[in-house]
């Protein structure tokens, strides 16, 4: 069984194609919210989940600190599950995917980490969630990044026995799916999509990037 550990809705949106793909294969899954963001901004792709914490643990009310009560309810879920759990699969840079490592390295389960590789200038910059993301890195066995850079980042510090793979991002599969199925939606053969994270942009930049690629357009 492969446990996927989801905390917010990008993460959610990145990890249903790849959810998806798997079910198809009849590979046994259990994905779960960890309510990192609430129920609500989930929005309809949550059908794709098993359970959430929340749901599946009512009566129980998570420690100030959020990363350590996340720990904590894993654990409990991997004891359930426990010995047909043979990977957990962490997303990005989260809260809820360095509560996922954390876990693999204490029951010795093998993590695959999507979204393996990126960098900015600083592990301090985004704080936490960059250094969340290089400490994950350090701790997963099959790492799969989404560009030549980052897969030499990945291979930099992965540990040794461990896999890096080039694969897209599934952000992008996610949007064509999103895409073809509305048949409402405009021919978008002449349409840029720009995959940006506003945490590490101000507006500032964000109108430089638009009028960079308006002007690239025309």
């Amino acid at each position: 069984m492969i446990l996927i550990p989801v905390g917010t809705r990008p993460e959610l949106m990145k990890i249903t194609p790849v959810l998806r793909h798997l079910r198809s294969l009849s590979t046994q899954t259990k994905a779960f919210a960890t309510s990192q963001n609430p129920q609500s901004l989930l929005g309809n792709i949550s059908t794709d989940l098993d359970f959430d914490l929340y749901g599946d643990f009512p009566n129980r009310s998570f420690p100030p600190q959020l990363r350590e009560g996340i720990e904590v309810v894993l654990g409990e879920i991997y004891q359930r599950l426990s010995p047909s759990v043979r990977c957990l699969i962490s997303i990005g840079d989260t809260t809820t995917a360095m509560a996922t490592a954390i876990c693999a390295v204490r029951t010795g389960i093998p993590l695959a980490h999507i979204e393996a590789g990126m960098r900015t200038p600083t592990a301090l910059y985004p704080f936490p969630e960059e250094l969340y993301r290089r400490n994950i890195d350090l701790y997963a066995k099959f790492l799969f990044t989404h560009s030549k850079i980052d897969y030499k980042n990945a291979l930099d510090c992965a540990a040794r026995g461990s896999s890096v793979f080039i694969s897209e991002n599934p952000i992008y599969d996610q949007l064509y799916g999103e895409v073809s199925r509305n048949k409402t939606t405009p021919n978008l053969s002449k349409t840029i999509v720009m995959h940006l994270h506003r945490r590490e942009l101000t507006f500032l930049e964000f109108d430089k990037i638009h009028d960079s690629m308006n002007r690239w357009a025309k």
